[in-house]
């Protein structure tokens, strides 16, 4: 992941509401993801508020959705999560995830 990624996806994580999202689809959604009316319900928020977050995410790539008739489906962006996990711990720790590989081959 590159840093601009990275910063898009830090500022997804700035807030609490999208924090839960994420907290939401990794612990209790199945693995094809939940309806956004289902997402709101649990979290008991709006479905408009929602919507709003939900397009934060999913432009960070941290959640991927499909459409089913007339429901969109959410689920966690895992690989773009590991991505952004990379960045912080290799990248911003100490050097790029390439260069460790290389290094512990």
């Amino acid at each position: 992941m590159d840093q601009d990624a990275a910063i898009t996806a830090f500022g997804a994580l700035a807030t609490p509401s999208r924090v839960d999202i994420l907290r939401l689809l990794a612990t209790q959604a199945p693995p094809e993801g939940l309806k956004s009316g289902e997402i709101a319900r649990r979290l008991n928020v709006q479905q408009n508020t929602l919507s709003t977050q939900l397009m934060m995410l999913s432009h960070a790539r941290l959640v991927l959705h499909r459409r089913e008739g007339r429901s969109i489906f959410y689920r966690l962006d895992r690989e773009n999560l590991r991505a952004l996990a990379d960045f912080i711990l290799v990248d911003c720790g100490g050097g790029s995830v390439e260069a460790k590989r290389k290094r512990a081959a």
